[in-house]
């Protein structure tokens, strides 16, 4: 992506968050897109539940309400959900 372009969306409030490649320019992240950007797996591996498990891909609405009604439903049926995507823990080694 162009830096131009990067910089006009920055500044419109959309955050693009990629790691930083070797033939990329340095460029200070906010803590915030630091933070996502460490948690991009797992929030990768819940929209790919959500589009397998639960077919949230699916294209075919007649109307904006069933592709609402499509989107809650599988939100609440994750969030019913007893094996959900975690952190792991970081364990303190006793000193």
């Amino acid at each position: 992506m162009k830096e131009e372009l990067f910089k006009k969306l920055y500044s419109k409030g959309i955050h693009l968050v990629t790691k930083i490649r070797k033939n990329m320019k340095n460029i200070l992240m906010d803590m915030t897109d630091k933070i996502m950007l460490r948690k991009r797996g797992m929030i990768e591996s819940i929209g790919s539940l959500l589009k397998c498990r639960y077919n949230i891909e699916h294209s075919r609405y007649r109307s904006p309400k069933t592709l609402s009604l499509n989107v809650y439903s599988c939100i609440i049926a994750y969030i019913f959900r007893e094996n959900k995507p975690s952190e792991r823990k970081k364990m303190a080694i006793p000193a």
